[in-house]
């Protein structure tokens, strides 16, 4: 059974250099290879009282569905990232597995703005119509995600990955610790892989609300929204740089 987990993370492997080589239909098929060896297995397995392999089996399936949904969301299929993140989420979420975790969490509702931009920041935020995925209200799903995120600070304060979901969230939300928040970003260790990866998200978040912006149909709280987001990438591209230099 251990060669299931083996099997699933080569594959996995094998899936991000092809993601590096922006060959994004090719690291999805070997992720969704990947998931469809893992959830039967999970299945089997699953019960009130977990063990340690049915953990370790739970935990890596999680982690092929966030890797597919960022594949997916490189390569512009946003539905179906969303479905791919919600999924890992339901895992994430899972008490008997206790993932201390947020970043199914956070990128499912990424992948919803990428689907629907014109709606970002709006008084009425709410995201539906996915087939199969239950409709969200954005300001509330954002404001869980913070209290969950919060709840894991005494055992993450130094994860980049961690201080990263937190500031983009506070970001998303307007509240006033986002400043903070990137401040404890910027002091975390072994942060480099972070700061590109949340670079790439603000990216395609700014671009996508850019294309919205240029038809001349956002509110003020959605040009709030785009406000920050200009500045987090300034910030985060002069670390990029001092990384590199």
């Amino acid at each position: 059974m251990s060669d299931v987990l083996r099997d699933a993370r080569k594959l996995k492997n094998q899936a991000r250099r092809r993601r590096e080589a922006q060959r994004y239909e090719e690291a999805a098929d070997l992720l969704k290879e990947a998931t469809d060896l893992l959830e039967p297995t999970l299945i089997d397995l699953k019960s009130d009282d977990p063990s340690l392999f049915e953990t370790d089996v739970a935990r890596e399936l999680s982690d092929c569905y966030g890797s597919l949904g960022g594949v997916l969301r490189s390569a512009g299929h946003f539905e179906d990232s969303v479905k791919a993140y919600e999924s890992g989420y339901g895992l994430e979420k899972d008490k008997r597995y206790g993932m201390i975790n947020s970043y199914n969490l956070v990128q499912r509702l990424v992948a919803r703005m990428l689907l629907k931009p014109e709606l970002i920041g709006s008084a009425e935020w709410v995201v539906k119509d996915i087939e199969d995925v239950e409709d969200l209200d954005m300001w509330k799903a954002l404001d869980d995600a913070a209290s969950v995120i919060q709840e894991q600070r005494s055992v993450r304060a130094t994860d980049p990955w961690f201080l990263a979901d937190r500031a983009l969230v506070f970001l998303l939300l307007g509240r006033p610790e986002e400043e903070e928040a990137w401040q404890e970003f910027r002091q975390a260790p072994s942060f480099a892989y972070a700061i590109t990866s949340t670079l790439r998200v603000i990216n395609d978040l700014l671009a996508s609300m850019g294309e919205v912006k240029n038809s001349g149909s956002v509110g003020p709280r959605s040009e709030e929204v785009y406000r920050r987001l200009a500045r987090a990438q300034a910030l985060l591209e002069n670390l990029q740089s001092l990384q590199q230099a």
